[in-house]
Order: C-alpha cells, then structure tokens, then sequence
C-alpha cells in the first residue's frame, strides 16, 4: 500500500515544574553554580551583543582555563572519573562506585559550609571545575567551536552531579539508581543560547513603500536611453515587473520550534477497475472491419514583406533640414530633369519660386518654357520630399500550421446482424486505511514560491538569448562604419558605400587687357567660394589710387591700390561660367590671382542606408525566428517535462520540497557543497576532496537520516500569496496533472516533517546551534523542548522496528496463528508497577501486550494485523499472536513455487511491526483518461492479479 495522506494529531504539552524538571536530568548553570564569567556572558545577552559573545567564548575555550585533560581536574574527583572512564558508565556497582569516594577528603574540594548554606565558595576546586565544564559546554554549543577533550563531558558532569549528592546526603542515605542516573540528559540552560546574529531585528509590519523607493516594482531602464525605435513598446508605468536585481543572502535564520504529536499515514491500494458511465456507442455490422487513421501534419509559413512608409519620416526630416540644402538639393534634381529643354535658364528669385528663361541657342516661348519648368518644379518638389522621407518596413511572420486528418476505412468480410460496441469511461476504485506511526517530534513551517528554482533550472537548459531589435534610425546609419557592417554583421555582399569626390581648387591670375576665360564646373559640383590669393594693382603714372577686379559670372573681387583686397565670396554656381578681368588706373604690370574652391555635391547615401537597414532587419528576422523555432521545441520538452507520470511529478515536488526545508531548517543554501573537484591534476579527472567530503557527508548523513522524509505533508497554498509581479506568469503555468500545476502556480508551501525516533535530541542541539553532534547523547538545551523530550522517552516502543525473539507456526496452530518465543523484551514486567520492587520472576503483561494490538506485523514479506496477543507457556516465555487471516505464501519472498509446510512449519522467522491500524478501511472511486471497449464475457481487472499456472 503506498501512503497517499499523512496527518497529525496534536498533543498538549504541559510545562514541568523545577523539581519535574530535576527529576528528568541533570541542569548546567543553577545559582549556586554561576561562574562570574557566565555573569558576564548573561550581560551580552540583555546587549544583544552577540559579536563580543563570541569573541569571548572562543577565547576562554582556547585559553589555558578550559580543562582539556583529566589531570587537570581536582586529584581526589580525577581518580573517581578515571574510575568511571576505566569500568564505563552503564552497569557500575553502586557499591564499588560508592568505595572510590573517600568523603574524608571532599570537604577540600566543597568547602565546609556548602552543607549549611547550599552556597558554593568560588575558590573551591569543585566550584571551578563544574563551572568550568558547564562554561565549555555552553560555549562550544554557542560557537561550534569543539575543543579537543580526553574525556567525555556530559558524563564527567553526571559523574560530579552524584559525588555533589553523595557528599550532600551520605553513603547510607543516597537511594540513586545509577543507572538511570547516567542516562539522565544533561540540560543546558541559559539566556546565551538565545541571543543570535539577528536577535536585535525586530518583526514589524512593513508599510507599503514610497513612489521613489525601491521595491519589487522595477523600471524598465530601456525606457531611459535617447533610442527610440518607431516600433518600440514603451512599457507603461502601470505595469510592474520583478525586481531582477542580483541581491546579497539575508544572512539570518528563523527559530523553529518543535512540538509533539501522534502521526497518521493514510494508505491505499488498488482493488479493481470498474467501468463507469458510457463514453461512446459505435453501430456496425457484424463482420464489417473498422480502421481509424490519424495522421499530424506540422508546417511552418514564414512570410516576409517590405514596405516603403513615407509619413512620419517625412515630418521628422523636414524639421530638422535647413531650407538652404532644400533648396540646393531641388535645384540639382531641376537641373537633371531640364536636360530635355537645352536652352532654358533657370534659377532662384528672391522671393518664393523658381524662373527660367530661354538660352540664345534654342528660343522657346516664354509661357511654354515656364509652364515646363513649373511643372517639372513641382514634380522635383514631391520627388524631393519622396526621396528625404523614404523609409522601409519589414515584416516578418512566421505562421505554425498544425493539421490532424483522420481517415475511416471500413471492409466486409460477411453477411450478419447489426453489433452494438460499447465504450465505457474506467474509473478505478481503491482500498484505503488509516495508520499510526506513533509519536512524533514534529516541524511546521512555510515556504515561498517552492516551485520557483526548478523553474529556473528548467529554463536555464534554454540556453538561447532572444535577438535583440535593432534600435537604430536609418539616418544614423554611417558610411564610416562600413567595415563594422561587414566584420561583426557578415554582410559580406554589401556594397561599399558612395564616395564623397574631393574638393577642387581653380586658380587664376590675370592682369590689364588679359582675354577672358572659361571655368568649366564638372558635373555635381558647385563653385562655392573665391578668394583673393595675391598680386597688385599697380596704378598709373598721375593716378592717386587704382581697382583690379576678377569676375566668375556674376561673383567678383577687386585688389586696391591702398585699401587691399576684398574679403572672400561665398558663390553658388553650376555650369561654364566667364571669368575676366577689368581695372580702373591699372598699368600694364598689374595683376590679380584668385582661388575658386569647388565643393562635390552631397553623396546621396540613402539607398546605401536603405540596404544596411534592410540586411540589418533581415538578419534581426532571422535569428528571431531560429530564436522561436528554438524556443518551440524547448517548450516542447519542457511541456513533456511537465506531464509526466503521476507518480514521476509527485516524487518531483517531494524533492523541491525537501530542498526548500532542508534548507529553511539549515539556514543555508549548498552554496559550500565543494566536496568534487571539477578537474584535479593528473589526469583532470573530477574527483573528492576527502576531507571535505566527510564534512560535507556528516551534514548529509544528518539530514538524511536524521527526519522522515517518507512521511512529509505539505499543503500548497495559491498563487496570490507570492510576489504580485508574478501573479500572470504563474498562472501560464501549464500541466496536464492538477497537483503539479497548483504547485507551479504555488505562492507558498506549508511543510510538515517527523523527526525520526532516537534523533530527537540531535534535532533539538542542531535547531539551537546548527551544528551536528558527533558524539554520543547531545544535552538538551533549554527547558522548553523537555516535555516533548520526556513524551518521546515514553514512547519509544511505539515505532516501527525489527522486533527480536523467533516467530515459529507449527502444524497444532491455525493458519491464522503463529507464536512467539523470547518475547521478554515486550510483553513481561519483572518490577512491580505499585511499589517499584524487582519482582523476582517475569510475567506476562496484558497492558504491555495492549501496544501491539491492531498493529502491523511482518512475516516473511506479507503484512498483517495483529488482532490478539495471548500468553500460551509462561515456563518458556511463550506467546499466540492471532493474525487478521491466514498466513500467505508470497512468490516474491518464497519463490519456486514451494508449499505452506515448506515455509512455515517449525521454521525460525524474523519479524518486524510497523504502524497500527485505526478505524476500519474503506473504498473509493476515482476517475481516469482509460476508455473501455466492452466484449462479450469480458471484464476488467481486480487486484491482486492471479497469475495463471
């Protein structure tokens, strides 16, 4: 029967009274045993100063104050510790114990007036040895620092807790049971084990957080850079997104405090299936054939479209160009397009517009050369803006088509009457029934989001980054980055970029009664500037001043006599233009040289942008759509990875689960586990670091066996209770199973584990100071946890164990019976329960017996119920244990087919006992996906299945 339900059942715990308490073990630190250095320790814990605390202790258990060895304690109480430490702790006579302590002698080490008083003189050996001791326990629990004794501690202070008593009351009058008293815990009891590196921080309910402060609700820092890509969501203010930031370990741990309770386990097992409600009718004739074909069909359409989009670029662009590279550009695209009309002159008015007018080698009418040039203005206008405003968009779609044809084929082999077939929906119907496991140490705590790091473990396998966008304006797009293009993008079929022509220079110089000249501008350059670059204007013999003046069409320069020469002009012109020269008082050796710069037209670097940002768009495109194909099929795994068997997710949780307590109880998350090395020297084989890893496998060890991991509960709770910015991605989560997606979706996890019977008080010292006691029984620290402690040690006989003693059936039994032999162990009492007085003789114990009743027995691999225990031989320690039914042979177990004698009859078994059983079993039903096509004289399985011989 697998266990399908666990549950607990609370018990009340009273608090013990200090003598209770006494009674139950041995206490460290009373009042009369303080040392000052426990005073001061308890003056950190009202500070809350746990660094000095620690510092402190590590001192004084380094120090040479720390008793390390025997020798060093008092010589008349270290010859009765070697005494115990020789003969060992359990089983000493009372009487030898009693004859190694001399009390003529313990008043040196007690003082003489500890009987009178009950107060201890600090200067006593007995006094600095005991508080001594407990000092060291207490501090070496606090700080997990271990010093390195040659004795055994706790019993050292048990001993000396009977030699006080001894001196106290005297030989004749002590009535301690030593070995009980041995088997006392000792119990550590001081405000120190409370104070903690977070003891200061104070639980309080924390407001909601400002506007500016900064909480889970995070801005999207993309929103802050200058780009701006036109197809760029801007995320709303509105929407809030997880704090993604990589923080620190809140280095604090929680108090987990334990409690005691009787744990149930509820335990089920298959009995049959059942058809249930009718699923679907199929009418055909009796020996006609039926045949269903399904066939899946997957295609993926990947479209791709281009699109030119001219509105907003066209506003974006004219904002920001000046009207003067407007204007030259229309000129240039006026100039080509009114090659046709050779012979018309046009140019720029001062005001708005444009005119022309005919050339002297082909005369037009004035209206038709205008009506020309105005039409071809117009249209160079909206080319103009066309060709600034050209902007392209690319879309691409990638469209999954998923097709499922299903192809019915019917046959006929013969004639006869119609058939109905019956489908029926299945359910499967179980047997439950409840067990005790007994009595529990319990932990109880919560959880948040348990499903969040197998999460992120799956979907760190996804090991692609999504392509980001490319945020970029065509405009900003740079011939100079030509080689980027091609080196880090691969676009090794781009084209290089247009090259801007070089600025050109025309020189002139030219003197009185020079011929004119022509200054050829080549095509798609401009005459931009004239300057002055030497000579003279020698004046005439009776002239007081003299001008020479170059002109290039209609631009000019003039030298004078006295003033100089003119600044230099800015031009504008195109074409041949006249360059000549005129003077006013010149003689014949003036002369005038100037400079003509000849700027290149602006490269129209456009279409080169447009085809980067098209390759650019391209390459973006495809990588996201390898991106999704790839993203795809991960989430085809990871849906597979989610809809696996039943059994397969349950264990899966489990495990989630068992990490997140391990760790909550721990306060630490693996981040040390660094047991296997990745590659060691040699060979670089990985392989262990031995001393790490026997560090590292204590703690495993612990934890392992330490709680019953089989019996955890958990309760899942929804997904409104985690963080609110995860609220939407959690309720995508997708799963066929129903208790899986609630943990997906989980917001918090309630966690409930047993602590295994006998690891109680190891739990107990690991919760107060996370560390692992190694050595025999731990103290017990703090009064709080005795009553649980005290409970547990009554019930130790109520878990399950291999029992010892020989189980036996003989041919004069039932079937149905079986007994016991050597059953002292159990069901037979040699002190008397009234005045506690050894009885002599062994008898049998109903009440003892009463335990077991209603519990599992083991016998040879089947389980059974115990419904009586009956004494049969009191003379050989005999009991009738009668079963809930026959004994059975299992094949599993037995095997090759032997008979009921063979295995049973006067053949020594073992045995074992597991849970009890409470209140009567039961069936249930529950549904399935299983359809069931009814036949004549079939049916459906029941459980146990016989197998057929």
């Amino acid at each position: 029967m697998q266990n399908i339900f666990n549950f607990t059942a609370l018990r009340s715990t009273d608090e013990l009274s200090p003598r209770e308490i006494d009674k139950l073990g041995i206490q460290t630190h009373p009042e009369n045993l303080e040392s000052e250095r426990h005073r001061e320790w308890r003056k950190f814990c009202e500070k809350h100063d746990y660094e000095s605390l620690i510092t402190e202790m590590t001192n004084f258990l380094k120090g040479e104050i720390a008793i390390k060895r025997l020798n060093q304690m008092p010589k008349d109480i270290a010859s009765i510790i070697k005494f115990l430490e020789y003969n060992g702790y359990e089983g000493i006579n009372s009487k030898e114990l009693l004859n190694q302590i001399d009390l003529r002698k313990m008043p040196n080490e007690f003082g003489k007036e500890v009987k009178k008083s009950g107060c201890y003189d600090e200067k006593t050996p007995f006094f600095n040895l005991i508080t001594n001791l407990n000092d060291q326990l207490l501090a070496s629990a606090k700080v997990g620092f271990r010093v390195k004794w040659d004795f055994d501690i706790l019993n050292v202070l048990r001993a000396l807790n009977y030699i006080e008593r001894v001196y106290l009351i005297g030989k004749d009058k002590i009535r301690l049971n030593i070995d009980k008293h041995f088997s006392k815990p000792v119990i550590i009891n001081s405000c120190v084990l409370e104070i903690n590196p977070c003891s200061n921080n104070e639980n309080t309910v924390r407001p909601l957080p400002n506007k500016e402060e900064k909480s889970m609700v995070q801005k999207d820092e993309n929103n802050e850079k200058d780009c701006r890509c036109k197809e760029q969501n801007i995320e709303d203010e509105c929407e809030c997104k997880c704090n993604d930031e990589c923080v620190e370990q809140n280095p604090c741990c929680v108090e987990i405090k334990p409690y005691i309770a009787e744990l149930f386990v509820v335990r089920d097992q298959i009995c049959k299936y059942e058809p249930a409600d009718i699923s679907y009718i199929k009418n055909i004739v009796k020996g006609e054939t039926q045949e269903r074909i399904h066939r899946d069909l997957e295609k993926e359409t990947n479209y791709t479209e281009t699109i030119d989009e001219t509105k907003k670029f066209e506003e974006q662009f004219l904002e920001v160009t000046d009207k003067t590279s407007i204007n030259s550009t229309i000129e240039d695209i006026i100039k080509d397009e009114t090659k046709v009309h050779a012979g018309a002159t046009y140019g720029k008015k001062d005001g708005p517009g444009y005119f022309v007018e005919g050339s002297f080698d082909f005369k037009r009418n004035r209206d038709r050369t205008n009506k020309i040039v105005k039409d071809v203005s117009k249209d160079v206008i909206d080319r103009m803006t066309s060709r600034l405003e050209k902007n392209t968009k690319i879309t691409n779609q990638i469209t999954l088509h998923r097709e499922t044809e299903i192809t019915n084929t019917s046959r006929f082999e013969g004639v006869g009457s119609d058939l109905s077939r019956q489908y029926f929906n299945v359910k499967q119907t179980r047997k439950a029934q409840v067990f005790s496991e007994g009595m529990r140490t319990m932990l109880d705590f919560y959880v948040a989001e348990p499903a969040e790091l197998l999460k992120r473990l799956i979907e760190k396998q996804f090991k692609r980054k999504k392509p980001e966008k490319p945020c970029i304006n065509i405009e900003n797009i740079s011939p100079s980055d030509y080689m980027e293009y091609v080196q880090c993008y691969g676009f090794t079929d781009l084209e290089n970029p247009p090259e801007q022509p070089p600025i050109q220079y025309r020189h002139y110089t030219m003197g009185v009664d020079f011929p004119d000249e022509t200054l050829d501008i080549p095509e798609g350059y401009r005459a931009t500037r004239m300057e002055y670059t030497g000579g003279h204007s020698n004046r005439k013999a009776g002239r007081s001043n003299a001008r020479m003046t170059i002109s290039v069409g209609s631009y000019s320069i003039s030298n004078y006599w006295k003033e100089g020469a003119d600044d230099p002009v800015n031009m504008n012109s195109r074409g041949t233009l006249t360059v000549k020269v005129s003077d006013d008082g010149c003689n014949d050796n003036a002369r005038l040289s100037v400079k003509i710069t000849l700027t290149p037209d602006p490269v129209d670097n456009l279409p080169w942008q447009l085809e980067v940002h098209k390759l650019l768009m391209e390459k973006y495109q495809n990588e996201l759509a390898e991106y999704n194909r790839a993203l795809a099929d991960f989430q085809k795994q990871k849906e597979n990875y989610y809809n696996k068997s039943e059994f397969v997710l349950s264990e899966t949780i489990k495990m989630q689960l068992k990490q997140a307590a391990i760790s909550y109880i721990s306060c630490q998350f693996f981040d040390d586990n660094d047991a296997m090395k990745n590659k060691v020297k040699g060979c670089g084989f990985p392989q262990m670091d031995l001393p790490e890893t026997k560090k590292e496998g204590e703690f495993v060890r612990f934890f392992e066996q330490a709680f019953e991991w089989q019996y955890m509960n958990y309760m899942l709770y929804p997904y409104f209770w985690s963080r609110k910015c995860s609220w939407e991605d959690k309720l995508k989560q997708e799963a066929d199973n129903y208790l899986f997606k609630r943990f997906l979706e989980a917001g918090f996890a309630r966690i409930t584990i047993s602590v295994r019977p006998g690891f109680e008080d190891f739990v107990n010292y690991y919760l107060q100071t996370r560390q692992i006691w190694n050595g025999g029984e731990p103290p017990v620290l703090g009064v709080g946890f005795l009553p649980i402690h005290q409970e547990i040690k009554e019930s130790k006989n109520n878990y399950n164990a291999d029992r010892t003693g020989i189980i036996k059936w003989d041919s004069s039994l039932n079937k149905d019976e079986i007994l016991l032999y050597n059953n002292l162990d159990y069901y037979t009492e040699d002190i008397d329960p009234v005045t506690g007085n050894p009885l002599g003789t062994y008898s049998f114990d109903p009440d003892l017996a009463k335990v077991d009743l209603n519990r599992e027995i083991n016998i040879n691999c089947v389980t059974y119920r115990i419904v009586s225990i009956d004494e049969v031989d009191a003379t050989n320690d005999v009991v009738k244990f009668k079963l809930d039914r026959e004994l059975e042979v299992d094949c599993c177990c037995s095997g090759n087919g032997k008979e009921f004698d063979d295995i049973y009859d006067n053949r020594e078994l073992p045995w074992s006992t597991g849970a009890i059983f409470i209140g009567a079993p039961w069936k249930y039903s529950i549904p399935t996906s299983l359809i069931w096509l009814r036949e004549e004289g079939g049916c459906l399985p029941c459980y146990p299945i016989k197998c057929e011989e």
